[in-house]
């Protein structure tokens, strides 16, 4: 049985003792019936066995289930924990609101992360990471910092899947690829940069309509890089200021 050697695999990895009268399904069989829908002929397995048998064999693929799950999640988290995170503020600590402000950052060539560098997840785990993602990618505000104030989440990303419930692969191939979409959506309504490349530096442009006099507001999501950056430099030029205020920042 293909779900006892993952289940037991995962106990042993992690110290668990399992009995072995877990995996006791008695004479429980799965026989294959096939029908005709409108995708042609489809075969679907039905389980063949009381009622306590067929009970206790889907307890064993429910746990298979999440043991593959708590392994996806591993896989994924390491990766993002991996990643090299920045957050940065923009104050105007002057006596006037601003606005039409623009933010050039200049990074070392090589070590930043695009939106399309970030690890994907699993099939088993996007879902729940769809709720999350966002706050990987954004510092969450704070008493003295306001967040971003032009994030544009009037965004519809659910899409009308019909049910293919009766051919189950092509189902779960759908739905991932719709989730997929989320998940880069999500990304996409945080990452709000244009992106330039030069020489020796990869270049993100932010813009910001307003900043109100005396306050200050984290850019619209972290800066992830692949590896050690020791400085970045900046420049930053409004409406209401007609110098271009430029400096480097070291980190």
């Amino acid at each position: 049985m293909k779900q006892k050697k993952t289940i037991k695999d995962f106990a042993t990895n992690y110290d668990i003792k399992i009995n072995e009268s877990l995996f006791d399904i008695g004479n429980l069989k799965q026989k294959d019936f096939f029908n005709v829908g409108l995708e042609g002929l489809y075969k679907y397995p039905e389980l063949v066995g009381t009622e306590s048998e067929k009970e206790k064999y889907k307890k064993i693929m429910e746990i298979k289930e999440q043991v593959i799950m708590f392994y996806d999640y591993v896989e994924y988290f390491n990766i993002l924990d991996d990643y090299n995170r920045l957050s940065l503020v923009i104050e105007n600590n002057g006596i006037s609101f601003d606005v039409d402000i623009s933010i050039k950052i200049y990074i070392p060539k090589g070590r930043l992360l695009l939106k399309n560098d970030i690890t994907i997840p699993s099939q088993n785990i996007i879902e729940n990471i769809n709720n999350y993602i966002e706050h990987f990618l954004k510092q969450e505000k704070v008493h003295h910092i306001e967040d971003y104030p032009d994030y544009n989440d009037n965004i519809d990303l659910d899409v009308n899947i019909p049910n293919l419930s009766y051919l189950n692969r092509e189902f779960q191939e759908e739905k991932y690829k719709k989730d997929m979409k989320k998940y880069n959506s999500k990304i996409s309504s945080r990452f709000l940069f244009d992106y330039y490349s030069s020489h020796d530096y990869d270049i993100l442009k932010f813009h910001q309509n307003y900043l109100k006099h005396n306050t200050k507001n984290f850019l619209p999501c972290f800066l992830l890089f692949k590896e050690e950056v020791k400085e970045i430099k900046y420049e930053i030029t409004s409406k209401h200021n007609s110098k271009m205020i430029k400096d480097t920042l070291k980190l």
